[in-house]
């Protein structure tokens, strides 16, 4: 805790943040939906854009790689620049294969895997619609490349995402 305090006052201290900014004010650490769509774009997909609840961005991949219900981008910590955090999303059908031993699996920490999975549901017999996701933050408009990179390493995930529920 000390060093995460200590860290954090050098930060402010050499003026990497800004004590007046608010999340996703700061061009250095945020980035816009358009960038993400286009970063998504690059892979060959299409998209469209919505706004949520808050106002935040939300993209929804509109023509989505096989085996995938649904496929999105959340968006979080969003002002006036952009946002700090965005969140890949892939929803698959509801099956009974998919257990929590399977999403525990996917999720130890040998798999390697950058996605999470989850299931919704009571206890050791969940009923609800399995899915992926994965974060990123504090990227920038200058990451566009980067972010297409790992819009496709989500895809692959997606993919084997499927196939272990197949299973």
């Amino acid at each position: 805790m000390i060093k995460s305090l200590v860290a954090a006052a050098a930060m402010l201290a050499l003026g990497t943040v800004s004590a007046t900014a608010g999340p996703g004010d700061d061009p250095s650490s945020s980035v816009k939906a358009e960038t993400v769509a286009a970063a998504i774009a690059q892979l060959g997909y299409a998209t469209s854009m919505h706004k949520d609840a808050k106002g935040d961005p939300h993209i929804v991949v509109t023509d989505k790689p096989g085996n995938v219900a649904k496929m999105a981008v959340f968006f979080a910590d969003c002002g006036s620049w952009g946002c700090e955090d965005l969140t890949f999303y892939a929803g698959y059908t509801p099956t009974k294969k998919a257990t929590t031993a399977k999403m525990n699996e996917w999720n130890h920490i040998t798999s390697n895997l950058r996605s999470r999975a989850s299931i919704s549901g009571d206890g050791d017999k969940p009923s609800g619609e399995p899915g992926i996701a994965m974060t990123v933050s504090l990227m920038t408009d200058a990451d566009a490349d980067k972010l297409a990179i790992l819009a496709g390493v989500f895809v692959v995930e997606s993919q084997m995402f499927a196939d272990t529920l197949a299973k």
